[in-house]
């Protein structure tokens, strides 16, 4: 890597950086905000739920219970359901949910650009370690799927078959193998 495309680099990764802490302040700023909205959509809730029908809301608004407001906002909920209220979504969570996206994207340019930066010895030794982390998973998915599989009650439970480069290989536990003839 030539070193004007290094620098050009550090430079986008720094400025990655700045947008990430400004990503995450305006995601707390939200998530206040959000907070409060979905505590209020709560209580809205709950608010319809203490009026059965349509004539005890009337008789809380004619009693001087709820203001102008908060009955039309009622009756309007009433007649629209709990499952409309719980399934609006207001500016400042939809605004969260972006900002959010945004954060995982930056994270992963930062990620990419600090993976850039790196000498190629350093990328070739984090490739051979994933490599190695990706086979011992999927070993260990291979093994639990034979312990899931496992019944007991055959006479191949002694031994559980593991397929490797070099042929098949077996270690004696209480596995059941679950080896499917092939034809």
């Amino acid at each position: 890597m030539k070193e004007q495309e290094k620098k050009d680099l550090q430079v986008e990764l720094k400025s990655r950086k700045i947008l990430k802490a400004k990503l995450e302040v305006a995601i707390r700023s939200l998530n206040k905000q959000v907070g409060k909205i979905v505590s209020d959509r709560q209580s809205r809730k709950e608010k319809l739920s203490q009026y059965k029908n349509e004539n005890d809301l009337q008789d809380a608004y004619g009693w001087g219970f709820i203001d102008e407001d908060e009955y039309y906002a009622t009756l309007e909920a009433m007649r629209s359901g709990v499952e409309a209220i719980e399934s609006e979504k207001a500016a400042q969570e939809i605004a969260q949910e972006m900002l959010k996206g945004w954060l995982k994207i930056t994270e992963s340019d930062i990620s990419a650009i600090e993976f850039d930066l790196l000498s190629d010895k350093k990328k070739e030794e984090i490739r051979r370690d994933n490599e190695r982390i990706l086979a011992e998973r999927e070993k260990r998915r291979k093994e639990k799927t034979l312990k899931d599989e496992c019944t007991g009650d055959c006479d191949n439970c002694k031994y559980a078959y593991y397929a490797t480069d070099h042929g098949y290989a077996y270690e004696e536990s209480k596995l059941h193998c679950k080896l499917k003839e092939k034809e």
